[in-house]
């Protein structure tokens, strides 16, 4: 088979899980071409959902060797950083990734998450979340976190449309979620957006001792 075969079907060996057969013959594609940025890319990603997170990081480093402009290599090496719990690697490839490409949503997304969970950097995550949803509405993690920020700011009404909204999206702790959202209506908490035209200029700001680290 050519190059163009063998990498078409590691790509969909990646998707369906096959993650032994995206090895293979990823590990072919790579040897075929040593220059091929794509090729070490879907490697790499293959390799951190083996869970081989430092195997991973030298594949991305191979990326960065042959374009260290792309952001991908990047922010893939910050979410195995996250999977490492080393949230200030993790927040530094993140942001190198985003300062390469600052529109990328999933990247800002997962800087806000590693923000979120780093001490002192609550409103640096909510920045991130806000970026995110006004983008693209339809991702529940980033509602679920922007409705945590919310909280812990005492901007009840603003948390409670966020978890609801995660609710509707299928946010994946549906669980925790949930009981957010019953506490909030227990307490009389009525929804608001924080989108919405006229609260949107002030619902995002906030002194940072009003913000409380969980």
């Amino acid at each position: 088979m050519s190059y163009e075969d063998d990498f078409e079907e590691a790509q969909n060996a990646l998707q369906e899980h096959n993650l032994a057969t995206a090895y293979r013959l990823l590990k072919k594609c790579t040897a075929t071409r040593p220059g091929d940025y794509n090729a070490f890319l879907y490697l790499g990603i293959v390799l951190t959902e083996m869970g081989e997170y430092r195997d991973a990081l030298a594949t991305f480093k191979q990326c960065m060797n042959i374009d260290d402009k792309a952001p991908h290599a990047y922010s893939n090496m910050g979410i195995v950083y996250q999977k490492m719990n080393n949230l200030d690697e993790a927040l530094r490839h993140f942001y190198k990734a985003t300062k390469l490409d600052p529109t990328d949503i999933n990247t800002r997304l997962n800087l806000g998450i590693t923000f979120y969970k780093t001490h002192n950097k609550e409103l640096d995550a909510l920045q991130e979340f806000k970026y995110v949803v006004e983008q693209d509405d339809t991702i529940p993690d980033a509602w679920h976190y922007l409705g945590l920020i919310f909280m812990d700011m005492q901007k009840k009404e603003f948390a409670l449309h966020c978890f609801l909204k995660a609710k509707e999206l299928g946010f994946d702790d549906a669980e925790k979620n949930n009981e957010l959202i019953r506490d909030l209506k227990f307490d009389g908490i009525v929804a608001m957006n924080p989108l919405d035209d006229d609260v949107k200029d002030t619902a995002f700001i906030t002194n940072k001792k009003d913000v409380s680290k969980r």
